[in-house]
């Protein structure tokens, strides 16, 4: 009987050893008990990107300890079981794996919830001391929404007008997720533009990510790169002198909260390479109070610069065999003799 008993017991200690080395996340949430909810997601105020994955993030009142999570590629709608509670609900589009420019963190705190940009580094911007250098961050949805599971949904004295009789769900909850990702557009007057080949530049100050859970901009700052400048128009003046405009835009979480729109609260840093493939002029904006939005965008999420660069560009010789064209060449990687010109505006 002894032997029989010890024999048990060591079977007991290996299943129980076995169960407690099972992957387990803490956040997340599945139970056949509680109420059957329905949860609608519209899309339709999301027109940037394409959805093809929805995550929910659940705040329940009474267990502030965690959040339930469910990620799933049924878009539009979702079914599951919960407890008697109060509870808050974000919704993003994708599920968070899918991300290569956004990290998520504080999930489980509606009030820490917090979506940053991904932190990179770079072979020719050297950041100064404790200045953060990020990445552009890829299209983001968000909405959130309040509801109650009752009691009543529980014992099935719960009356739901319009409800489908196929369906034993309670609809609880509707949301429609909006863009929370920015559009940044620089726009730079250059005089004798013939000698402009290709720029990159830095714009600090900008936010460092979204807080859904209280839907506000962090007020803690970061540094963008914008690396890719075009020729937007061009034209000769009577002396021969050319003339146009440089652009650039870059994805980015705006202006952080609480912005002063002092114009030394964000410094546009930007390097032209002239077309003789050697001459690099410098040029430093203060932009802080230069950030605008425009009517016809109505409530989208994009602000604009428009700049002007004091001095004309120098006049070079174009680079042998570039037939003095103007934009990225891949085999420019060296940047060559930079000509000292520093105008801070």
């Amino acid at each position: 009987m002894l032997q029989k008993i010890t024999y048990l017991l060591v079977f007991l200690s290996i299943i129980l050893a076995v169960v407690s080395c099972q992957p387990h996340d803490p956040f997340y949430f599945s139970s056949t008990q509680g109420a059957r909810v329905g949860i609608g997601v519209d899309w339709s105020e999301f027109k940037e990107d394409d959805v093809s994955g929805l995550s929910l993030v659940i705040f329940p009142s009474m267990d502030t300890t965690r959040s339930i999570r469910h990620t799933t590629n049924s878009i539009n709608h979702v079914e599951m079981n919960l407890p008697v509670d109060e509870y808050t609900i974000l919704a993003h589009n994708q599920g968070v794996a899918e991300f290569g420019t956004i990290v998520f963190s504080g999930m489980n705190h509606l009030s820490t919830a917090k979506v940053s940009p991904e932190r990179c580094s770079s072979d020719w911007y050297r950041p100064r001391e404790n200045e953060v250098l990020v990445v552009n961050p890829e299209w983001l949805a968000f909405d959130r929404n309040v509801f109650m599971v009752t009691e009543e949904m529980l014992d099935g004295s719960y009356y739901e007008p319009n409800k489908k009789k196929s369906s034993d769900a309670f609809e609880v909850a509707s949301l429609s997720p909006k863009n929370v990702i920015y559009t940044l557009h620089v726009s730079i007057g250059v005089k004798g533009i013939n000698n402009f080949r290709t720029g990159r530049a830095s714009i600090s100050g900008m936010a460092d990510g979204y807080f859904p859970g209280i839907e506000e901009y962090n007020t803690q700052q970061v540094t963008h790169l914008m690396e890719d400048w075009k020729i937007d128009k061009k034209y000769a003046h009577p002396d021969g002198m050319q003339e146009g405009t440089i652009t650039s835009q870059i994805s980015c979480f705006g202006l952080p909260a609480e912005h002063a729109s002092d114009s030394t609260d964000n410094v546009l840093q930007i390097s032209l390479l002239m077309v003789d493939n050697q001459t690099v002029v410098n040029h430093t904006f203060n932009v802080g109070d230069k950030f605008y939005k425009r009517t016809a965008d109505g409530n989208s999420l994009h602000i604009y610069l428009d700049l002007k660069l004091p001095e004309q560009l120098p006049d070079v010789n174009p680079e042998e065999g570039s037939n003095g064209q103007s934009g990225f060449d891949a085999e420019v990687d060296d940047w060559g003799e930079e000509e000292k010109t520093e105008v801070i505006m």
